[in-house]
């Protein structure tokens, strides 16, 4: 979901701060010369639901028809929806009845989904090369005598864009000690990964019965009353939603205060909604497994723990800067003092009936491969050359972070992506003396406020070495009295 966020800096001397700035959103509208594409490859596979029913109070007589009927609804519907249907692993439920004898201490069967994959490494000349199951070069990392299983671990991570510590390196059979040195004719690494599980879920409604019995619903940190659930979510569309406990301040209902809460996280358009999972009648008809992996680049990493969908790396892009320079001194737009506008997306708009006055974002084809394409010709952005060589590369280049975002999860290779391009400098003057004007401190805000956006990829093309600071901040919408 989306987060408020905050940066500030402070300089020391003159200095500028140049960022370019990606928010992606569900594609809406067609492309200005091309036709909307949504390719996936169909998955066959399934899983077992052994829940008592679905995570509610209330149940269908027959779940398994429920769900038939509720993805045969959906069979034309939007194109997302088509793409959830497509990725998703369908459940396989059993054709029996289900009661609403829920056990509220029973801990999701997939709260986490982890994945284990073997490599095969083998020396060729100078070259150590890590196979797949299936015979496929994973990395290729350069030979070292007498490597240790500790730097061995390092190195396949960094090559696979994977944190050292999901890597095992196994030596005649046995884990290796880091000190250890390794058996290349013996060695097999294996590599872990843990990713939250993201259900695919369809809202029917409330009967006038539950109406009249719902509980307080939260919505993002607000109280609401009964009703506004049935008012906010999709009715009979599909969408993502994610099981997580949280522990509250205070409680109004039948658990004490501090007991942990099993609660749905539902992803829609027009934002993100949380409420108790034993109270609401919520019915997942499959999981959506994790999108391609495509590796991270060096440094890349996850800030604020496993529940906080910030990630970050350090990647060059000198070709961005030098695009960017010259359209800033092309166009010269400074509305306020310290601030310059490169690439205002508030120039490039379209009137909605519903929303008003919205950014026109660029459209992107996203292949497996991890490439990216501009489509739309010179009708792509006003300034088409620019949105090709600057926003391109930079949203080839952050795929990797986008595909390990879980709130939610992004459908990325095989589709057709919308983007709104802004590009923008912040001048920060020289401190003349105590307590000059020399800082600048970012707003709380949130991206697209009349958008549907899923995420957001800065870049800082050019940081000036004599600014301090610039660290960002974060606020995620969680419900007020929420403490984990």
């Amino acid at each position: 979901g989306r987060a408020q966020r905050q940066g500030q800096g402070q300089g020391q001397g003159h200095g500028q701060g140049q960022g370019q700035g990606l928010d992606l959103h569900e594609p809406a509208m067609d492309s200005p010369d091309e036709e909307p594409q949504d390719s996936a490859s169909a998955s066959s596979s399934s899983v077992s639901w052994s829940g008592k029913g679905p995570l509610g109070f209330r149940s269908p007589q027959n779940w398994r028809d429920w769900c038939h009927a509720a993805l045969e609804a959906r069979a034309d519907g939007t194109a997302y929806e088509q793409a959830l249907r497509e990725r998703m692993v369908s459940f396989e439920v059993p054709d029996e009845s289900y009661h609403s004898d829920h056990d509220l201490d029973q801990t999701p069967e997939f709260d986490i989904v982890r994945r284990t994959q073997a490599f095969e490494v083998q020396q060729h000349a100078e070259w150590l090369v890590g196979h797949t199951v299936a015979g496929d070069e994973a990395f290729r990392i350069a030979f070292q005598e007498g490597i240790t299983a500790g730097e061995l671990r390092d190195r396949v991570g960094h090559a696979l864009g994977a944190d050292a510590q999901a890597i095992a390196v196994i030596s005649g059979g046995q884990p290796a000690r880091d000190s250890s040195v390794v058996d290349i004719d013996s060695a097999v690494v294996r590599r872990t990964t843990e990713r939250p599980a993201v259900f695919v879920c369809c809202w029917h409604g409330l009967t006038a019965e539950e109406k009249q019995d719902w509980p307080d619903f939260y919505m993002q940190g607000y109280v609401y009353y009964p009703g506004v659930l049935d008012n906010v979510l999709p009715r009979d569309e599909l969408f993502q939603a994610r099981l997580e406990t949280k522990e509250f301040v205070t409680r109004n209902g039948k658990h004490a205060p501090n007991r942990p809460e099993l609660c749905w996280h539902f992803y829609s358009k027009d934002g993100v909604f949380v409420v108790q999972a034993d109270t609401c009648s919520m019915y997942p008809v499959g999981l959506l497994p994790p999108q391609l992996a495509w590796p991270l680049p060096a440094g890349g990493r996850q800030w604020g723990g496993p529940r906080c969908d910030v990630w970050s790396a350090s990647i060059d892009l000198p070709d961005v800067r030098r695009v960017l320079d010259a359209h800033a001194a092309l166009t010269n737009d400074r509305p306020l003092p310290r601030y310059q506008m490169v690439v205002d997306p508030n120039r490039f708009v379209r009137e909605d009936r519903h929303r008003g006055t919205v950014w026109v974002p660029c459209e992107f084809d996203v292949h497996a491969d991890g490439s990216v394409r501009l489509v739309g010709g010179s009708r792509s952005h006003e300034f088409p050359l620019v949105a090709q060589r600057a926003a391109t590369p930079v949203l080839e280049a952050a795929l990797p972070l986008l595909a390990r975002l879980d709130r939610p999860r992004l459908l990325l290779d095989g589709r057709r992506t919308q983007a709104v391009f802004k590009a923008q400098r912040i001048l920060v003057p020289p401190a003349a003396g105590e307590g000059a004007d020399s800082e600048y401190v970012g707003l709380w805000h949130v991206d697209g406020h009349r958008e549907h956006v899923a995420a957001v990829v800065l870049y800082y093309y050019n940081v000036d070495p004599a600014l301090q600071g610039g660290d960002m901040e974060f606020c995620g919408k969680e419900l007020m009295d929420c403490i984990g």
